[in-house]
C-alpha cells in the first residue's frame, strides 16, 4: 500500500503489508504484524509517523537520513512487541570523522529497550549494519543514530564474480565443442559433412545468483588427402544467449560468432589441431 494517513482516532492494524508511506503520518492506534513501513517523503525530505500506541511484531521500519536529518517514529503513550527491526538508507556517506546523534524513535520510558534492533543491510557488495544506542531523556526513551559499520558481502561478490566470467566460460564451451568436431572427424574418416550442436542448461551460486544459456553451433568440412597427411578444414559459426540474474543485478548477452578450423591427420596417428 502507498499513501500517507491522516487517522489520529482510528485504530489501524497491518498484517503481511508493506507500506509506502509517501507523507507524515497518523494514527491512534496501529497494530504492525510481519509489516514493513518504508519512510519515502513524498513532496518532504523525510516524514514522521506519529502513533498514541504502537503494538509491533516482526515488523521493520526503513528509514532515511543524510547526516544531520532522518525520518522518525514518535510514540506517544506506549510502545509493545518485539522482534521489530530498523534499516537505515544513508543517503551520503559518513566519513571517518562524523559522529552522529541522530534520534530515529521516540517513545516511553518505559519501553523496553530490544523493542526495535538495528538490521543489516546490503549495498553493493558490502553488509551495511547502523549502530544505535538507547538514550533516556525527558521522560522519552529514543533510538538514536550514532553511526554505521561496513563488512564485505562474500556471497555477493563470489556471484558478481560468477557473473564476470560468464563470457569467459561461454568462450571456453565454444571452443571445447570445436574440439569435439575435429575429433569427430579424425574418427569417422569421412570426405565431407555438417554439423550442429545445441546446448542448454541454467546453474546458481551464494547471493541469489542464477543463469541460464543456450548454445548453438554448426559448421561444414571436409577432408584434402595431401601425401603424408589427411587434413580436414572447416568453416563455423556460433550463437550463444545466456541470461543472469542476482539479488542486486541482471544482464543479458547475445554473441555471435564465426570462424574457420582445421585438423591434420598423420599416417603414423599423430594430429594437430
Amino acid at each position: 500500500w502507498s499513501g500517507s494517513l491522516n487517522a489520529p482516532d482510528a485504530t489501524v492494524s497491518m498484517t503481511d503489508t508493506q507500506w509506502s508511506m509517501n507523507g507524515n503520518s497518523t494514527a491512534g492506534n496501529m497494530k504492525l504484524n510481519r509489516t514493513i513501513v518504508g519512510f519515502n517523503g513524498g513532496t518532504s525530505p523525510f516524514t514522521t509517523l506519529t502513533t498514541d500506541n504502537l503494538d509491533a511484531v516482526q515488523s521493520a521500519f526503513v528509514m532515511r537520513t543524510d547526516l544531520n536529518k532522518a525520518d522518525k517514529l514518535v510514540i506517544n503513550k506506549s510502545a509493545t512487541g518485539h522482534d521489530n527491526s530498523i534499516w537505515v538508507n544513508f543517503l551520503k556517506k559518513p566519513s571517518n570523522k562524523d559522529t552522529l546523534d541522530i534520534p530515529l524513535v521516540s517513545a516511553p520510558e518505559a519501553t523496553a529497550d530490544n523493542l526495535f534492533r538495528a538490521s543489516t543491510r546490503v549495498v553493493g557488495f558490502s553488509d551495511v549494519t547502523p549502530i544505535l544506542s538507547v538514550r533516556k531523556e525527558d521522560g522519552k526513551k529514543e533510538w538514536v543514530l550514532d553511526g554505521y559499520q561496513v563488512a564485505r558481502n562474500d556471497g555477493q561478490g563470489k556471484a558478481a564474480a560468477t557473473f564476470m566470467h560468464i563470457s569467459y566460460n561461454n568462450f571456453i564451451t565454444e571452443v571445447n565443442n570445436l574440439n569435439k568436431r575435429m575429433g569427430d572427424l579424425r574418427d569417422i574418416n569421412g570426405e565431407a559433412g555438417t554439423w550442429v550442436r545445441l546446448l542448454n542448461g541454467s546453474g546458481s551460486a551464494d547471493g541469489g545468483f542464477t543463469d541460464h544459456y543456450t548454445l548453438l553451433q554448426m559448421g561444414a568440412d571436409r577432408k584434402h588427402e595431401l601425401g603424408s597427411m589427411d587434413l580436414f578444414t572447416g568453416v563455423m559459426a556460433t550463437y550463444t544467449d545466456t541470461d543472469a540474474s542476482a539479488d542486486l543485478y541482471s544482464g543479458k548477452t547475445k554473441s555471435w560468432g564465426g570462424g574457420f578450423y582445421a585438423s591434420g591427420l598423420f599416417r603414423s596417428g599423430a594430429y594437430f589441431d
